[in-house]
């Protein structure tokens, strides 16, 4: 494991019609963009555990543990690394949690619409472009 922070996020498979999760921060300065669920790593806090744990707060939903194998992006960014993880949806409902003002699941064309205008955080939008694409 790594000295550095961890920032953590997640891009569900398994939600109905293959749609995918975006969400808005509470208290989040202008403009309001759309990004991926998940957040910052507590100190030693594996990057899976923080995951789940992260998904679990922010949209109230379990997922299957992530690997290694799993990771579709990842950027060191100098004070902390940048990773998103393919995970499978297991339980719960979507809904939002204290820290997320707005949740919604869009449609891979909606995605890619929205990466092209962009509507949705840089590093966000390039994972989920190569995710998209299997690139």
């Amino acid at each position: 494991m790594s000295d550095k922070g961890f920032a953590v996020f997640g891009i569900i498979e398994g939600l109905p019609d293959g749609k995918i999760p975006l969400i808005h921060d509470k208290d989040k300065p202008a403009p309001a963009m759309w990004k991926l669920p998940g957040g910052k790593a507590e100190d030693g806090e594996y990057p899976e555990l923080a995951l789940i744990r992260e998904l679990a707060e922010e949209i109230k939903i379990n997922v299957i543990p992530p690997s290694d194998k799993d990771i579709i992006f990842e950027k060191d960014l100098g004070n902390h690394i940048f990773k998103v993880f393919k995970v499978r949806y297991y339980s719960g409902e979507i809904c939002v949690g204290e820290e997320v003002e707005w949740i919604k699941l869009f449609s891979i064309e909606e995605v890619l619409a929205m990466i092209i205008g962009n509507q949705i955080l840089p590093k966000h939008a390039q994972a989920l472009t190569k995710h998209i694409f299997n690139l």
